[in-house]
């Protein structure tokens, strides 16, 4: 399934569970999660995480260098600011790149329960 077909698929299920009766997940929540899943799913195709990871890489590189030059406290709070900086490039990277993992729990329980409804149906 490529990312078109994803992103359709969940906005089909977005408008499946926001009319279900029987699930209790707020909707308007669900919405902001989608659109949040739909930007990442944006960013991952213009492949920015792998832009982030190379700045991130950068970073910590040139924070190696300066931690390694120079004892001044000018630039080991510089290099620290690199690091820290760098480690939320590569969280941002890992954020873009497994977006789908946050829903993962919310369609299984989705198709959990659309399967006992076809089960009960059935019987």
């Amino acid at each position: 399934m490529n990312d078109e077909d994803q992103i359709q698929y969940y906005e089909h299920l977005c408008d499946e569970i926001e009319h279900d009766r029987k699930m209790h997940i707020d909707v308007d929540d669900y919405e902001n999660d989608f659109q949040w899943f739909w930007a990442l799913k944006t960013l991952k195709k213009n492949y920015f995480h792998i832009y982030f990871s190379f700045f991130a890489t950068i970073a910590l590189s040139m924070a190696y260098l300066e931690i390694n030059s120079s004892p001044d406290y000018f630039l080991l709070l510089y290099s620290m600011v690199l690091i820290i900086g760098s480690i939320l490039l590569y969280s941002l990277t890992i954020i873009i790149y497994y977006a789908h993992l946050k829903h993962e729990k919310e369609l299984l329980e989705y198709r959990h329960k659309l399967l006992m409804g076809l089960r009960e149906q059935k019987s």
